[in-house]
């Protein structure tokens, strides 16, 4: 059986250390997954060292219900990027 979109929800993470993304979305096979889209930088930029780094991360969740797979996204949050953020709904992309 295919698994389709039916939504997905694009959230604005604001958070202390960056801009990042938390997305969760309706699948016809029943399911709600969710995903923090995140970077981690490493290096510096000065006169003597000219070079940063920058990784792109991707945490996936999946719940059957959108509350709880939003919840678990938070709760990641919460664990692994400690500091200061707001979320705020930024579109639904409807399939």
């Amino acid at each position: 059986m295919e698994n389709y979109i039916n939504w997905t929800k694009v959230h604005g993470l604001n958070h202390q250390n960056g801009s990042f993304k938390l997305y969760v979305s309706s699948h016809t096979d029943g399911y709600f997954y969710g995903a923090v889209l995140y970077y981690e930088k490493s290096g510096a930029w000065s006169a003597d060292n000219n070079v940063i780094n920058v990784n792109m991360k991707l945490e996936q969740f999946v719940n059957r219900s959108e509350e709880s797979v939003y919840q678990q996204c938070i709760d990641w949050i919460n664990n692994n990027l400690p500091g200061k953020y707001t979320i705020e709904l930024i579109e639904t992309k409807e399939n």
